[in-house]
C-alpha cells in the first residue's frame, strides 16, 4: 500500500497567493515520488470530520501551509529534490520565491493539531519547526524529532512467557522446601499503670457523695439583692430632619488645620444668635424703672422701691435691700457688725 502526504492549507495562505500553493504541491510530488499528495482547506477537513467522513490514522507525512512559513517549507523541499531535475518553469518560480523571508511567528490551533494527529499514521510525521508551538504538540500527543513532529506507535507489545519444564516440577516436589517459622513469647495480659490508677481512683470517689458539694447560686443572694431594681442607662439618639441618625463628630484639636475649629466656631455663633433672637430686650425707661443706679423719675412700678421693705411690692426685686435714693450707690459695710 502506497504512502499518503497530507498537504494542508490554511486560509491565510489561500487569501494570498494561488502561484505559492501549487509550488509547494508540485515540489511535494517530486520530494514523495511513491507517494499520494491529497490537498485539503483546514476549513474542509473540519466539515468532513463532522460529517465522519474522514478517515483516520491515513497518512504518513503532513505539510501545513500558511502565510508565514512558505518560505520555510519551500527551502526545506529544495534540499529534498536536485533543482536541476526540476522542468524549467518550476525552477523558475523557486529562484522567485526563494529570497523571501522565512517566519516562525505563527499560531496553530490546538484544535487543528489534534485534528492533524488523528489524520496521521502511527510513526507518522508531521514537518514543524516553531519551537513556540512544542508544547502544545506534546498536549496533543506528538513527539518532537527535530524537523518533524512525530505521532507515537502505540500497540501492545505481547512479551511470550516460558513454561516450567516437567523435570523441575518433578524435581521439586522430590524435593520439597522446608519452612522454618519464628517463635514468638505469648503475651501476658498485664494492665497499664495509667489504667489502674484511674481504677483506683473511682473505687475511692464510690465512698463520697457527689451530691453534697453542689450549692445553689441563688441561695448565695439575700432578698434586698434580689428585690434590688436593675438600673439601665438609655443612650438618646439625635435623630436630624429626615429621621436619620446624627453621627457624632469628633472635637478639633489644640493645633487644627483641616477647618474644624472654625466650622466648630460657626456653630457656636449661630446658637447664640439663636438664643439672642428669642431674648427680651428692655427700652432705656425700663431699664430705669429696674435698675436703681440709673437716675431717673422712676424707680420702680409703684415708685416706693427706694423706700425700704416696709413700702415694697411682694414681688419686688429689691427685697432686703436698705433704702437708697436713686442714682446713689449701696453700701453694706454696717452689716459687719452683725457677724
Amino acid at each position: 500500500m502506497s504512502q499518503k502526504v497530507l498537504f494542508v492549507l490554511d486560509p491565510s495562505i489561500i487569501q494570498e497567493s494561488a502561484t505559492k500553493i501549487a509550488l509547494i504541491k508540485k515540489l511535494l510530488g517530486y520530494a514523495y515520488p511513491t507517494c499520494l499528495v491529497d490537498q485539503y482547506n483546514i476549513n474542509l477537513i473540519f466539515l468532513r470530520e463532522k460529517q465522519q467522513n474522514v478517515a483516520y490514522d491515513s497518512y504518513s507525512y503532513v505539510y501545513y501551509l500558511n502565510s508565514s512559513n512558505f518560505a520555510e517549507i519551500l527551502s526545506f523541499l529544495l534540499g529534498q529534490v536536485k533543482i536541476d531535475d526540476l522542468p524549467t518553469e518550476v525552477q523558475q518560480l523557486c529562484k522567485d520565491y526563494r529570497h523571501e523571508e522565512a517566519s516562525t511567528a505563527y499560531e496553530i490551533s490546538d484544535e487543528v493539531l489534534k485534528t492533524l494527529y488523528r489524520l496521521m499514521k502511527p510513526d507518522g510525521k508531521f514537518y514543524m519547526t516553531n519551537d513556540a508551538l512544542t508544547l502544545n504538540g506534546i498536549m496533543a500527543g506528538f513527539l518532537a524529532d527535530g524537523k518533524f513532529w512525530v505521532k507515537p506507535n502505540n500497540q501492545a507489545v505481547s512479551i511470550p512467557l516460558k513454561k516450567k519444564s516437567p523435570t523441575s516440577n518433578s524435581t521439586a516436589n522430590a524435593n520439597p522446601l522446608k519452612l522454618k517459622f519464628s517463635k514468638f513469647k505469648k503475651a501476658t495480659t498485664t494492665v497499664p499503670a495509667a489504667a489502674k490508677e484511674i481504677t483506683d481512683l473511682r473505687n475511692k470517689l464510690q465512698f463520697f457523695d457527689s451530691n453534697d458539694d453542689l450549692i445553689d447560686e441563688n441561695d448565695l443572694l439575700d432578698e434586698l439583692a434580689l428585690s434590688a431594681p436593675i438600673k439601665l442607662t438609655s443612650v438618646k439618639c439625635v435623630f436630624d430632619d429626615d429621621g436619620l441618625p446624627v453621627k457624632r463628630r469628633k472635637k478639633a484639636c489644640k493645633n487644627c488645620s483641616c477647618g474644624l475649629k472654625e466650622l466648630e466656631e460657626q456653630e457656636i455663633e449661630a446658637q447664640e444668635a439663636e438664643r439672642n433672637k428669642n431674648a427680651v430686650k428692655l427700652t432705656s425707661q425700663e431699664i430705669t424703672e429696674i435698675d436703681f443706679t440709673v437716675e431717673g423719675d422712676k424707680v420702680g412700678g409703684c415708685g416706693s422701691c427706694a423706700l425700704g421693705d416696709a413700702f415694697r411690692c411682694d414681688g419686688c426685686p429689691y427685697l432686703g435691700l436698705p433704702a437708697f435714693k436713686p442714682g446713689q450707690a449701696i453700701s453694706i459695710s454696717g452689716m459687719d457688725d452683725d457677724f
